[in-house]
């Protein structure tokens, strides 16, 4: 057996007794609270560090590839909460300064993310064990692809006159650019009602495709291409326009992820030092555009509130709604199976979608705040809200097999493939559905990653990789 199994069990079961010492939760969280020296702080996130090496070393046990890689699923997903947690701590120390009747337990925030990590770790352990040997034992001969030029500029020029003749229907129908209008958010989300938006908001977004594909063309075809820059920077723009962060910041994660695949590995400490620039740039983007859509400045504590703000609304959501023991019971998951096809089809079930469709932001900003706005409390809040820490444990499962299929898809397929793409645009979106809301990202991959496929199939040249 080898070391890393070993060390495996260890760590699972030594994190698996500390989860079943939280089922008394009143007795340890007494305990902890009467602790000296904020043990309690200590202990949970001792647990929430000790749970990840339980899902790291459950991937290392069954995984080829001994050595660390970052931009693996399912360690960039969990990772992601790892950060999530601890950015988010800091976020409510600093919103508590500011506002000392703010007062939250962070720490069984902080715990739970912990128990959502150990059961993720199962859910991987379930894809390693049931379907990976089938996988593996069936890739004897593998279909690399190249990528033809050509044919990548012309899916360039395709996405971007369908995407540049959403914007220009969008701006008109609105009268503005929702990035220069008051109250950016409300106006943009009003877009959606209305009457044939819809298809004109998904035309004017499938610039993300563009962006995509232009970051491929300069790391797989040519770095110096003036044509790929050019529609890079003017699609960027353009989405910039949109007013939301995740329509330009997703694509060009994804092609962050095909960098680390097409050209070479991106060591951590380059990861750990692009964030920390990137992060506060983004923060700052944010609470400027607030500055500029409401005309007044948000100040220091509006500053704080937007610094990981999920996950201290997501430790607001267990203390709140976990006094009143009464969950939504599904509601707003069912937005998943609601994006998976548009109005019209639903219309003929006797279904209007939109009246149908409850946003898990939607009941969070009126719940905590009583505020007409949209909260997001990240993917542990949503299974929350809906079946309470039962359905953080079965949800946080089912994430886990999903990455852990991602990750077999990223270990077996060629890493100089066409299909390494897909599976980055999986992963960046599956990444974000760890702060953002589980609709959106679906919506996201239901929309544009058919878009996405047509494109790939379009632009690969095949060949035959025999293994040795």
């Amino acid at each position: 057996m080898k070391r890393n199994t070993l060390l495996f069990i260890l760590l699972f079961l030594t994190a698996t007794s500390l989860f079943f010492a939280r089922l008394d939760l009143d007795a340890l969280d007494e305990v902890l609270s009467n602790a000296k020296f904020g043990y309690e702080y200590i202990y949970s996130v001792a647990f929430m560090l000790l749970s990840f090496a339980v899902l790291y070393f459950s991937v290392r046990a069954f995984s080829d590839k001994q050595s660390f890689e970052f931009f693996r699923p399912t360690i960039v997903i969990s990772s992601l909460f790892i950060a999530s947690a601890i950015g988010g701590s800091v976020s409510y120390i600093i919103t508590w300064l500011i506002w000392p009747h703010f007062v939250l337990d962070i720490s069984n925030a902080i715990r739970t993310v912990g128990v959502a990590l150990l059961f993720m770790s199962g859910g991987i352990l379930v894809v390693n064990l049931l379907i990976k040997p089938y996988i593996s034992a069936s890739e004897k001969v593998r279909t690399e692809t190249a990528i033809n030029p050509v044919r990548l500029k012309v899916a360039i020029l395709v996405t971007f006159a369908i995407g540049m003749a959403g914007a220009i229907l969008v701006f008109s129908k609105l009268g503005f650019i929702p990035i220069l209008a008051d109250l950016t958010v409300s106006q943009r989300a009003s877009l959606g009602t209305m009457v044939g938006s819809g298809l004109q908001s998904k035309m004017y977004l499938t610039l993300m495709i563009t962006i995509i594909l232009s970051l491929v063309y300069l790391i797989k075809v040519d770095s110096r291409s003036i044509f790929a820059v050019f529609f890079f920077f003017v699609t960027t723009m353009l989405l910039f326009g949109y007013g939301a962060r995740f329509f330009f910041v997703m694509p060009a994660l994804v092609g962050l992820f095909c960098y680390n695949n097409f050209v070479k590995r991106i060591k951590f400490v380059y990861v750990i030092l692009g964030f920390l620039v990137l992060f506060p740039l983004l923060v700052v983007y944010t609470s400027a555009r607030e500055d500029l859509t409401t005309g007044e400045s948000i100040g220091m504590y509006g500053f704080a509130f937007y610094l990981f703000g999920e996950f201290r609304d997501f430790t607001y959501m267990l203390d709140k709604l976990g006094r009143y023991n009464q969950y939504l019971g599904g509601t707003t998951l069912m937005n998943i199976l609601y994006t998976a096809m548009p109005q019209q089809v639903w219309e003929v079930f006797g279904i209007n979608k939109l009246g149908a469709m409850y946003s898990s932001a939607t009941f969070s900003a009126d719940f905590l705040y009583k505020a007409n706005a949209g909260i997001r409390i990240g993917l542990l809040g949503e299974f929350f809200i809906n079946f309470g820490y039962t359905g953080i444990y079965i949800g946080s499962f089912i994430f886990g097999i999903c990455a852990g299929i991602l990750d077999i898809f990223y270990e077996v397929l060629p890493r100089k493939t066409t299909g390494q793409i897909f599976v980055a645009f999986l992963t960046v979106n599956l990444l974000f559905s760890v702060i953002g809301q589980i609709d959106g990202v679906f919506a996201t991959i239901y929309y544009y990653g058919y878009i996405l496929v047509a494109a790939l199939l379009f632009i690969r040249e095949r060949k035959m990789v025999y293994d040795e």
